[in-house]
């Protein structure tokens, strides 16, 4: 289900997005392209252009944040993301930094609760070169222990963006990790975040 406010895809919701209470539809819209000035740009155009028109780069987490929270009387939230990400491509440095952070959470008879967190926005750069990468597609899914632990997972599975004109961005992720904690009576807390991801970058063709 897409979100046209949020311009994101949420994989395993349904009704109203669960960041800004839109309702959700199905099929996703068309989305424009926007432009970006960035400078050592003609460098990495020509960079990409020798290799085919094509690169991708494998991107390891580095640095991931968690926190976790409760209610009354027993539910308990987890919430886990990437900060930071980097890789390397023919000496090319690409680094990506968490700079919007979406948590949500919801609640289960009879006192399991469910906490969820993605990075919705990247800000980062390719061989100096400045760029954003906003999320398409998020997933989560739930799990429970005996008697009320609840365990919450979410990750951005898809991010786009654009460089220039010419050079499209596509985020993809390949490995996830998670990590489920209990803290007492029945509190749980689950934790997801990207551990691994690869980032294409495309010439596009006029």
């Amino acid at each position: 289900m897409y979100c046209t406010e949020c311009e994101c895809e949420y994989n395993g919701w349904k009704g109203k997005c669960p960041v800004c209470k839109t309702r959700l539809i199905s099929p996703q819209p068309a989305q424009d392209r926007p432009s970006l000035e960035a400078k050592k740009y003609q460098d990495l155009l020509q960079a990409v252009q020798n290799n085919g028109g094509k690169i991708c780069v494998k991107l390891t987490t580095i640095e991931f944040g968690r926190n976790r929270t409760w209610s009354f009387p027993y539910f308990g939230y987890g919430y886990g993301w990437t900060r930071l990400m980097a890789g390397e491509f023919d000496r090319l440095q690409i680094s990506l930094r968490s700079s919007q952070v979406v948590k949500t959470k919801t609640i289960r008879f009879p006192y399991r609760g469910y906490g969820f967190s993605w990075t919705k926005t990247f800000h980062g750069e390719i061989a100096g070169v400045p760029i954003t990468l906003e999320a398409t597609e998020v997933a989560r899914k739930k799990k429970y222990g005996f008697p009320y632990f609840g365990y919450g997972y979410a990750w951005t599975d898809r991010m786009a963006g654009t460089c220039g004109e010419d050079l499209s961005l596509t985020f993809t992720t390949t490995k996830t990790r998670r990590m489920n904690r209990r803290s007492f009576p029945y509190k749980g807390h689950g934790y997801a975040w990207i551990k691994e991801a690869d980032l294409t970058i495309e010439y596009l063709e006029t």
